[in-house]
Protein backbone atom coordinates (compact mmCIF):
# COMPACT_ATOMS: atom_id res chain seq x y z
CA UNK A 1 0.00 0.00 0.00
CA UNK A 2 1.63 3.11 -1.03
CA UNK A 3 2.10 6.19 1.55
CA UNK A 4 -0.44 8.41 -0.80
CA UNK A 5 -3.16 6.23 -0.24
CA UNK A 6 -2.60 6.20 3.91
CA UNK A 7 -2.16 9.92 4.32
CA UNK A 8 -3.67 13.00 3.33
CA UNK A 9 -2.25 14.51 0.68
CA UNK A 10 -0.35 17.78 2.65
CA UNK A 11 0.96 14.79 4.77
CA UNK A 12 2.44 13.34 2.20
CA UNK A 13 6.49 14.28 1.48
CA UNK A 14 7.66 15.13 -1.83
CA UNK A 15 9.44 11.84 -2.94
CA UNK A 16 7.72 9.64 -0.28
CA UNK A 17 9.51 6.52 0.52
CA UNK A 18 7.08 3.19 -0.09
CA UNK A 19 6.50 1.80 3.63
CA UNK A 20 6.75 -2.10 2.21
CA UNK A 21 10.44 -1.16 1.17
CA UNK A 22 11.39 1.01 4.30
CA UNK A 23 10.06 -1.84 6.56
CA UNK A 24 11.74 -4.80 4.73
CA UNK A 25 14.71 -2.75 4.54
CA UNK A 26 14.79 -1.90 7.82
CA UNK A 27 14.12 -5.83 8.73
CA UNK A 28 16.77 -7.24 6.32
CA UNK A 29 19.52 -4.63 8.14
CA UNK A 30 18.16 -5.61 11.94
CA UNK A 31 18.72 -9.67 11.37
CA UNK A 32 22.37 -8.87 9.64
CA UNK A 33 22.81 -6.49 12.55
CA UNK A 34 22.39 -8.54 14.95
CA UNK A 35 24.73 -11.60 13.24
CA UNK A 36 27.26 -8.92 13.03
CA UNK A 37 26.43 -8.18 16.83
CA UNK A 38 27.18 -12.08 17.80
CA UNK A 39 30.25 -12.67 15.84
CA UNK A 40 31.69 -10.01 17.67
CA UNK A 41 30.37 -11.32 20.77
CA UNK A 42 32.24 -14.67 19.81
CA UNK A 43 35.45 -13.40 18.70
CA UNK A 44 36.25 -10.50 21.28
CA UNK A 45 38.96 -11.89 23.14
CA UNK A 46 39.30 -11.05 27.11
CA UNK A 47 37.02 -8.34 28.25
CA UNK A 48 36.76 -7.04 24.34
CA UNK A 49 32.80 -7.59 24.45
CA UNK A 50 30.14 -5.72 26.56
CA UNK A 51 26.33 -5.95 26.01
CA UNK A 52 26.15 -2.06 25.25
CA UNK A 53 28.25 -2.33 22.26
CA UNK A 54 26.20 -5.09 20.30
CA UNK A 55 22.92 -2.79 21.00
CA UNK A 56 25.26 -0.34 19.49
CA UNK A 57 26.21 -2.53 16.21
CA UNK A 58 22.34 -3.04 16.00
CA UNK A 59 21.59 0.82 16.03
CA UNK A 60 24.49 2.05 13.58
CA UNK A 61 23.55 -0.23 11.24
CA UNK A 62 19.65 0.27 11.47
CA UNK A 63 19.71 3.91 11.70
CA UNK A 64 22.49 3.94 8.77
CA UNK A 65 19.74 2.24 6.35
CA UNK A 66 17.33 4.32 7.47
CA UNK A 67 19.67 7.54 6.05
CA UNK A 68 20.66 6.22 3.05
CA UNK A 69 16.71 5.48 2.47
CA UNK A 70 16.17 8.91 3.14
CA UNK A 71 18.82 10.21 1.37
CA UNK A 72 18.45 8.18 -2.03
CA UNK A 73 15.00 10.30 -2.22
CA UNK A 74 16.43 13.17 -1.65
CA UNK A 75 20.17 14.72 -2.64
CA UNK A 76 19.23 17.87 -0.86
CA UNK A 77 18.29 16.29 2.48
CA UNK A 78 21.30 14.09 1.71
CA UNK A 79 23.31 17.68 1.67
CA UNK A 80 21.68 18.75 4.78
CA UNK A 81 22.78 15.64 6.63
CA UNK A 82 26.26 15.84 5.56
CA UNK A 83 26.57 19.25 7.05
CA UNK A 84 24.92 18.25 10.61
CA UNK A 85 27.38 15.29 10.57
CA UNK A 86 29.93 17.28 10.51
CA UNK A 87 29.23 18.86 13.26
CA UNK A 88 28.97 16.18 15.44
CA UNK A 89 32.42 14.47 17.31
CA UNK A 90 32.84 10.95 18.06
CA UNK A 91 35.18 10.15 20.74
CA UNK A 92 38.72 9.97 19.65
CA UNK A 93 39.69 6.64 21.56
CA UNK A 94 38.37 3.27 20.71
CA UNK A 95 38.45 0.58 23.28
CA UNK A 96 40.43 -1.82 20.36
CA UNK A 97 40.84 -1.57 16.79
CA UNK A 98 38.88 -4.45 16.03
CA UNK A 99 35.76 -2.52 17.89
CA UNK A 100 36.14 0.10 15.27
CA UNK A 101 36.14 -2.27 12.14
CA UNK A 102 33.10 -3.67 13.51
CA UNK A 103 31.27 -0.76 13.60
CA UNK A 104 32.68 0.48 9.74
CA UNK A 105 31.29 -3.29 9.72
CA UNK A 106 28.23 -2.16 10.77
CA UNK A 107 27.60 0.69 8.70
CA UNK A 108 28.92 -0.82 5.84
CA UNK A 109 25.88 -3.34 6.01
CA UNK A 110 22.89 -0.71 7.00
CA UNK A 111 24.29 1.42 3.57
CA UNK A 112 23.91 -1.38 1.24
CA UNK A 113 20.54 -2.76 2.38
CA UNK A 114 18.96 0.53 3.25
CA UNK A 115 20.12 0.71 -0.11
CA UNK A 116 18.01 -1.83 -1.56
CA UNK A 117 20.41 -4.18 -2.09
CA UNK A 118 19.33 -7.10 0.24
CA UNK A 119 21.26 -10.02 -1.15
CA UNK A 120 24.57 -8.09 -1.50
CA UNK A 121 24.31 -6.96 2.44
CA UNK A 122 23.68 -10.85 3.29
CA UNK A 123 26.72 -11.41 0.64
CA UNK A 124 28.64 -8.75 2.51
CA UNK A 125 27.63 -10.02 5.96
CA UNK A 126 28.49 -13.63 4.96
CA UNK A 127 31.91 -12.80 3.51
CA UNK A 128 32.81 -10.40 6.43
CA UNK A 129 31.96 -13.12 9.26
CA UNK A 130 33.55 -15.64 7.24
CA UNK A 131 36.94 -13.86 7.39
CA UNK A 132 36.80 -12.30 10.48
CA UNK A 133 35.63 -16.24 12.06
CA UNK A 134 38.53 -17.82 10.27
CA UNK A 135 41.38 -14.73 11.48
CA UNK A 136 39.74 -15.48 15.10
CA UNK A 137 40.06 -19.44 14.88
CA UNK A 138 43.52 -19.68 13.31
CA UNK A 139 44.86 -17.14 15.72
CA UNK A 140 46.66 -15.43 12.69
CA UNK A 141 49.38 -12.96 13.05
CA UNK A 142 49.19 -13.33 16.74
CA UNK A 143 52.55 -12.22 17.85
CA UNK A 144 54.81 -14.62 19.94
CA UNK A 145 54.25 -13.88 23.61
CA UNK A 146 54.14 -15.67 27.07
CA UNK A 147 51.48 -17.14 28.28
CA UNK A 148 52.24 -17.12 31.85
CA UNK A 149 54.55 -14.64 34.30
CA UNK A 150 56.60 -16.52 36.98
CA UNK A 151 57.41 -14.70 40.18
CA UNK A 152 59.60 -17.34 42.73
CA UNK A 153 61.58 -16.03 45.60
CA UNK A 154 64.65 -17.34 46.13
CA UNK A 155 67.98 -16.72 47.72
CA UNK A 156 69.99 -13.16 46.70
CA UNK A 157 73.11 -15.01 46.41
CA UNK A 158 71.75 -18.31 44.36
CA UNK A 159 71.78 -19.24 40.53
CA UNK A 160 68.65 -18.57 39.30
CA UNK A 161 69.34 -20.16 35.83
CA UNK A 162 70.87 -23.01 37.18
CA UNK A 163 68.22 -23.57 39.93
CA UNK A 164 65.17 -23.11 37.29
CA UNK A 165 66.58 -24.44 34.25
CA UNK A 166 65.61 -28.26 34.80
CA UNK A 167 62.00 -27.29 35.61
CA UNK A 168 62.06 -25.28 32.63
CA UNK A 169 63.55 -27.24 30.38
CA UNK A 170 60.57 -29.70 31.73
CA UNK A 171 57.58 -27.98 31.48
CA UNK A 172 58.23 -24.83 29.51
CA UNK A 173 59.11 -24.30 25.65
CA UNK A 174 60.53 -21.00 25.89
CA UNK A 175 61.34 -18.84 29.57
CA UNK A 176 62.83 -15.21 29.61
CA UNK A 177 64.21 -13.24 32.70
CA UNK A 178 61.94 -10.72 33.43
CA UNK A 179 63.31 -8.58 36.30
CA UNK A 180 64.75 -9.37 39.66
CA UNK A 181 63.05 -7.57 42.77
CA UNK A 182 65.52 -7.37 46.11
CA UNK A 183 62.95 -7.66 49.28
CA UNK A 184 63.92 -5.16 51.87
CA UNK A 185 64.97 -6.91 55.26
CA UNK A 186 65.77 -10.16 53.66
CA UNK A 187 67.86 -11.95 52.14
CA UNK A 188 66.18 -13.35 49.53
CA UNK A 189 65.08 -11.84 46.04
CA UNK A 190 61.78 -11.97 43.69
CA UNK A 191 62.42 -13.54 40.33
CA UNK A 192 60.08 -12.54 37.66
CA UNK A 193 60.03 -15.28 34.14
CA UNK A 194 57.75 -15.14 31.48
CA UNK A 195 57.54 -18.43 29.90
CA UNK A 196 55.64 -19.77 27.46
CA UNK A 197 54.08 -23.59 28.47
CA UNK A 198 54.11 -27.01 26.55
CA UNK A 199 50.92 -28.37 25.38
CA UNK A 200 49.82 -31.19 28.21
CA UNK A 201 51.38 -28.82 30.98
CA UNK A 202 49.66 -29.58 34.37
CA UNK A 203 49.90 -26.46 36.52
CA UNK A 204 49.79 -28.27 39.92
CA UNK A 205 52.81 -30.57 38.23
CA UNK A 206 54.66 -27.83 37.70
CA UNK A 207 53.87 -25.97 40.57
CA UNK A 208 55.02 -29.04 42.59
CA UNK A 209 58.05 -28.65 40.62
CA UNK A 210 58.91 -25.37 41.45
CA UNK A 211 58.90 -25.68 44.83
CA UNK A 212 61.11 -28.38 44.57
CA UNK A 213 63.71 -26.33 43.86
CA UNK A 214 62.72 -23.28 45.25
CA UNK A 215 61.47 -24.83 48.81
CA UNK A 216 58.39 -23.65 50.17
CA UNK A 217 58.48 -20.03 49.49
CA UNK A 218 56.54 -17.85 47.46
CA UNK A 219 55.55 -18.84 44.22
CA UNK A 220 53.18 -17.04 41.59
CA UNK A 221 52.13 -18.38 38.22
CA UNK A 222 49.84 -15.78 36.39
CA UNK A 223 48.69 -16.23 32.72
CA UNK A 224 49.47 -12.76 30.48
CA UNK A 225 45.45 -12.15 29.86
CA UNK A 226 44.27 -12.20 33.01
CA UNK A 227 40.47 -10.77 31.57
CA UNK A 228 37.92 -12.76 30.44
CA UNK A 229 34.09 -12.78 29.62
CA UNK A 230 31.83 -13.94 31.99
CA UNK A 231 29.03 -14.23 29.34
CA UNK A 232 29.95 -16.55 27.16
Amino acid sequence: MQLALALPEWMVPPNAIDPGSAALALLVTVVLACGIAWLHRFTARGAGHTQDYSHTLVMISVVTAALIMVVSKSVSIGLAMFAAFSLIRFPSSVGRSMDLAFAFFAIAVGMVAGSGHYFTAAFVTLLGAGVIFYLHSRNAFAPKRSSHMLTVSLAADSDFQSILSPVFANHTLESRLMATVPQDGSDRTLVRYGVVLKDGTRLPVLVEALHEVCGNHRILLEPTDQTFDLER
